[in-house]
């Protein structure tokens, strides 16, 4: 369940992009499609989903639970982005210097 939670909250982001990118798109269709792609790859329907998501919410410590893990895993996202445009930015620094000399 959390990972099409996960990919339900990026697609919800995406589709806001798409949207705020072109405003001849409908962000609510364009949530629902990238939504429903998000079931067809998790070979899902959207009412086994929403019966899923109704049993969690009506256990809100696991669901919120499970929202923690989803956050935590975007931070390690978030700082595993960084490390990388970091050790580029090294990186890069160190090659101009060799170059240089």
């Amino acid at each position: 369940m959390s990972e099409i939670l996960w990919d339900i909250i990026r697609a919800q982001a995406l589709a806001n992009e798409v949207a705020r990118k072109d405003s001849s798109i409908n962000v609510e269709f364009q949530t629902k499609v990238f939504t429903q792609k998000v079931f067809e790859i998790h070979h899902v329907t959207s009412s086994s989903f929403d019966k899923s998501y109704d049993w969690y919410s009506g256990h809100p410590d696991i669901l919120r639970l499970m929202f923690d893990s989803l956050y935590t895993q975007k931070q390690r996202e978030n700082d595993q982005n960084m490390k990388e445009k970091y050790n580029h930015f090294r990186k890069d620094t160190l090659l101009r210097k060799i170059i240089r000399k």
